[in-house]
């Protein structure tokens, strides 16, 4: 059986692009893969705590029981267990949602999901197929907009640092830059997951 995580991160429950690429991108897949299994994870809907001192304290003693190693556990199972990953983002002042940095936070875990080497960094979660459903009200596309752009960027880059380099991005920008531009741009990424074929 074929398992898909979805991560959902956007604030905005009604009119949301990125939740709107997301499930057009899971439906797309379960049409490949008619038995798979989705695993839907929303952490606008079910935030993760904060790591405030307490918790980066049970963190860096590394307990098992505490109630930070409680819930990076099963986000780390829940990760290790996909073979499919579909994260979802829109992006909020030049970044990703504080949700889904701290869903980072609970599963960059080190000897966990990466360790250092010699050598640098090594990651240790299985390299699976991962579709990024971002939302973005400007347009980044442009080679000096790059300094602003830290949404795609930071993503790819926690997820090589785990091991995750498989990595497709379906992109729809400039969502705020007139309703024809946004329109096309959404129209662009939607045939983009219609593009999406077997990958396991």
């Amino acid at each position: 059986m074929t398992n898909i995580l979805q991560i959902r991160s956007s604030s905005n429950l009604k009119t949301s692009t990125s939740r709107r690429l997301g499930d057009e991108i899971i439906s797309k897949l379960q049409k490949l893969y008619p038995n798979a299994r989705t695993i839907v994870r929303d952490l606008a809907l079910e935030p993760l705590s904060l790591l405030t001192p307490d918790l980066l304290e049970q963190m860096m003693a590394g307990d098992n029981n505490s109630e930070f190693y409680k819930t990076s556990n099963l986000l780390i199972d829940e990760l290790n267990q996909s073979d499919i990953l579909v994260i979802e983002s829109p992006m909020y002042n030049y970044t990703i949602p504080a949700t889904l940095k701290t869903w980072f936070d609970y599963t960059m875990i080190a000897r966990k999901t990466f360790k250092y080497t010699a050598t640098g960094v090594e990651g240790l979660v299985a390299n699976k197929q991962t579709y990024l459903a971002l939302a973005r009200g400007g347009d980044y596309s442009a080679p000096e907009k790059a300094l602003y752009e830290h949404q795609e960027s930071y993503l790819r880059a926690v997820l090589s640092h785990i091991g995750i380099t498989n990595v497709d991005s379906i992109i729809a920008q400039g969502l705020a830059m007139g309703a024809d531009a946004a329109e096309k741009s959404v129209q662009d990424a939607l045939q983009k997951i219609n593009l999406i074929s077997l990958s396991i």
